[in-house]
């Protein structure tokens, strides 16, 4: 269930009463368990409200020339690689390919399996991700795209555009800019200070 939090000075009474209160850079935060829009209030994203499900993934057997003609034709960057109980194995991207076309040109292939070539060390997050941390991660890596996971089964994706949508349409829905800050700031000293 999201988390709403008030940035309001005084609490909304249509929520009743908030269930935690704080105080963030001199202004109370209030914070209701309540998945409702209301007045003034936004909501607390998450990696699965943001997530894509519908997603275009590899098998680590697939021929590694049928996987960039995969990528190619749907327009994409690179893609999942899962086995058959949707269990996460890694990665295939544009620069593996780099890889599988160099490694064409100046070396034999042993195999042309997906498998040789994927990133099998991939930071990956689990569903109660929040915006901020999404986008440390997209920040302080080369990720393009994160794998969602529960229990090391693949559940969607989120890439740096759907991290920048989710945040725009949060930031456009805001009554001023000045509201929206706030309320980013306290997300991020959370962290620091969780809300009690």
């Amino acid at each position: 269930m999201p988390i709403i939090v008030s940035l309001e000075v005084i609490p909304n009474v249509a929520l009743g009463s908030p269930s935690t209160c704080a105080m963030v850079a001199g202004v109370r935060v209030y914070q209701y368990s309540t998945a409702d829009w209301r007045f003034g209030m936004y909501t607390y994203q998450l990696a699965k409200d943001i997530m894509v499900t519908k997603l275009v993934t590899l098998s680590p057997e697939v021929d590694v020339f049928k996987a960039i003609d995969l990528l190619l034709k749907h327009r994409i960057s690179g893609a999942p690689v899962i086995d058959a109980r949707r269990n996460f194995l890694g990665m295939f991207s544009e620069k593996n390919c780099m890889s599988v076309l160099l490694e064409s040109a100046y070396e034999q292939h042993p195999t042309t399996h997906l498998y040789a070539f994927m990133d099998v060390e991939v930071p990956t997050i689990n569903e109660d991700a929040d915006l901020l941390d999404i986008a440390r991660i997209f920040r302080d890596t080369h990720c393009r795209r994160l794998p969602v996971i529960r229990k090391s089964k693949l559940v969607g994706q989120i890439s740096r555009r759907d991290l920048l949508k989710a945040a725009h349409s949060m930031m456009a829905s805001a009554p001023d800019r000045e509201s929206t800050w706030l309320y980013l700031s306290s997300i991020a000293e959370r962290h620091e200070a969780p809300i009690v």
